[in-house]
């Protein structure tokens, strides 16, 4: 459920401006990359035992169109799920509507931030991003498998 990642985060940096002020935002971003970067680090070894390929492809699939689709709250139109290749965008966004609701605009990026930190460095699939809601008309997702 994405919202319970939406508004904790939106109630954590509205404190965190309240006490540190315009420092707010970096040390959230410093968190989030922190964080993303672990989990990263997690999932690369994961996939990296022989024979996690194959089922890593089928499940970032299957999280993508179970946790970024429309029940969450997401626009969504998937073009490929293979064994090398799950290709999406996501044309709606509760991040960006609900930042947007809750006055804080600036945060929209950390979300899409996450999705760089845990899949960027990846040794053994490929994230490839080169727009997003925040900026312009989608987000796409490709994750290749190298």
């Amino acid at each position: 459920d994405v919202y319970k990642y939406i508004f904790p985060r939106v109630a954590m940096y509205h404190g965190m401006k309240q006490e540190i002020g315009e420092d707010a935002l970096p040390v959230l971003e410093e968190f989030i990359k922190a964080t993303g970067e672990k989990m990263s680090k997690k999932l690369d070894r994961l996939i990296s035992f022989p024979g996690m390929l194959g089922p890593a492809m089928k499940a970032f699939a299957r999280v993508s169109r179970n946790n970024f689709g429309k029940k969450s709250g997401f626009g969504q139109t998937f073009y490929e799920a293979s064994k090398d290749c799950v290709k999406f965008d996501i044309t709606d966004c509760p991040y960006c509507k609900y930042c947007t609701l809750c006055g804080c605009k600036e945060l929209i990026h950390t979300f899409c931030d996450s999705d760089i930190y845990m899949y960027g460095n990846l040794t053994k699939i490929s994230f490839e991003r080169t727009e997003t809601l925040e900026k312009g008309k989608k987000c796409d997702f490709t994750f290749r498998r190298k």
